[in-house]
């Protein structure tokens, strides 16, 4: 059962839960408890250039109900810190960052890697993305691609000598 969206961006929440109440029906136990597994395990992170962006995405997440944590260069090293343990720890499940933590961190429950904006430069495309699936576990990467990043996308792809899928239109086929 993976998080999906509508064309706008907005959650679209899985069968049997009333967005309104904020609570699931009768009859859809079996869903709640997959649907909260799958969370439970799960952890994200999306990657963006700016910190402006960054925040902004983090802002919008959290109001959506993801407990987040958004860390840049501009907060101060005690405040980084802060953030990534509670992310470690598993108290956000989503991280927003900027490349400041593209390569060097280590968390056995990150599943999913979304680049919200490619990185600048292609040496950076891999450590995002081997931030996924480590410690022997499946990890999915989502590269969020607009006209601007078709050129970085291909220049990545040639140079490495792999092929990035196009997301497929059943979220669910991709086992997130």
């Amino acid at each position: 059962m993976a998080a999906r969206y509508d064309a706008e961006g907005n959650f679209i929440y899985p069968e049997g839960f009333d967005a309104d109440s904020q609570e699931w029906r009768p009859g859809f136990e079996a869903q709640r408890e997959e649907w909260e597994r799958q969370y439970a395990e799960a952890q994200a992170r999306f990657l963006a250039h700016k910190k402006q962006k960054a925040e902004a995405l983090s802002e919008r997440l959290t109001a959506q109900g993801y407990p987040t944590s958004c860390i840049h260069g501009e907060l101060e090293k005690s405040e980084r810190r802060l953030r990534m343990a509670q992310f470690k720890e598993g108290d956000t499940r989503v991280m927003v960052a900027t490349d400041l933590i593209a390569r060097g961190i280590d968390i056995q429950q990150l599943s999913l890697v979304i680049n919200h904006d490619l990185p600048t430069n292609r040496e950076n495309y891999v450590h995002r993305i081997g931030r996924a699936g480590r410690f022997g576990r499946k990890g999915t990467t989502i590269n969020l691609i607009l006209n601007d990043d078709e050129r970085m996308m291909t220049d990545i792809c040639e140079y490495y000598g792999m092929r990035v899928n196009e997301l497929p239109g059943d979220l669910s086929s991709i086992g997130l």
